[in-house]
């Protein structure tokens, strides 16, 4: 197999070694050329055949004047001419190992609908409104050509059912959260505008890490991350990830981030009022979650708030 390197020294070798003419080769030698290789395809000692099963591969020759012509010149191309070559050889290898090492994205607006989306592996994810997921192109390769471990990077949130073949499976969020797996079925959340990093299992186990914190989850578990520290809690395994069929959850979450993702799942604006604490923690379940308005009031209610329209979304003001 041939070497390419970047100062094109091995296709140099190969073109110097190409035998060059000054003449084309006379009607005399072409006779004497076609002898030749007739002689060595019909030789039975060579090419087991017989009259009754064909030779595998028939000569035929054209008696009619060669319409091709062929350009010998009289002295070897010169270098800078295959250095060409060679840089044009290179940049095509750097392309396709660009193209190799690229990422597929998947991605869903802000209010949209959840959607589940089939990895090149054999797992499948759920993206809620407002997150993105970027996958390498090698992910699902062939063993002797994918890498060791498959790694996807999320920013939002995803349900993922991941396909056991032996290697590590990898989610990392843009908050540096990291989630470990083999196989099995869980949810990750990413930290944003107020809300925690989150993972919920719903089968298997999987391993949280948040800077040197670690922790390993089994089915009916969670955790939460703020400032690398973790929090596990038990979860209900038929309410983890509940937007994927229309409904919403949250188990002692900050008010704040309870807002925050009400906003990403409806696509609207929530402002608050700075007066108000979105501290406290809330718990909340709707197997088919109602209107917007309509969670807003049940958590304004229990929090002893208020909510009311703008031309944007909404705002949370104190009584």
């Amino acid at each position: 197999m041939l070497e390419v390197r970047g100062d094109g020294a091995a296709l140099r070798r190969v073109l110097d070694a190409v035998p060059t003419t000054d003449a084309a080769p006379s009607a005399a030698q072409r006779e004497a050329a076609w002898a030749a290789l007739s002689a060595r395809m019909y030789d039975p000692s060579r090419v087991p055949f017989s009259d009754e099963v064909p030779a595998p591969l028939a000569l035929v020759r054209d008696e009619s004047p060669l319409s091709v012509s062929v350009k010998t010149p009289s002295a070897p191309s010169p270098w800078w001419q295959r250095a060409a070559v060679a840089a044009t050889l290179v940049l095509a290898v750097g392309l396709g190992s660009t193209w190799a090492n690229g990422s597929v994205v998947y991605e869903q607006a802000a209010g949209s609908q959840p959607r589940q989306h089939a990895l090149a592996d054999g797992s499948t994810t759920w993206l809620a409104p407002g997150s993105r997921l970027t996958v390498s192109r090698r992910f699902g390769w062939p063993s002797w050509l994918a890498p060791r471990t498959r790694a996807v990077a999320l920013d939002g949130e995803a349900y993922f059912e991941v396909q056991r073949d032996g290697r590590r499976f990898v989610v990392t969020t843009a908050d540096s959260l990291q989630v470990q797996v083999l196989g099995t079925r869980f949810s990750v959340r990413g930290a944003h505008n107020g809300a925690s990093g989150r993972v919920e299992v719903s089968e298997g186990r999987v391993a949280v890490l948040a800077g040197r914190a670690r922790v390993e989850l089994a089915a009916g578990e969670g955790v939460s991350v703020h400032d690398a520290r973790l929090r596990t809690f038990t979860v209900n395994t038929g309410q983890v990830a509940a937007w994927r069929t229309g409904g919403l959850a949250a188990i002692d979450e900050p008010l704040g981030g309870v807002l925050a993702e009400l906003a990403r799942r409806f696509g609207v604006a929530i402002d608050v009022e700075p007066s108000v604490d979105v501290s406290p923690t809330v718990s909340l379940f709707y197997a088919d979650a109602p209107a917007i308005d309509v969670i807003l009031a049940d958590l304004c209610t229990a929090q002893g708030l208020r909510f009311e329209k703008t031309s944007r979304g909404f705002r949370v003001v104190a009584p």
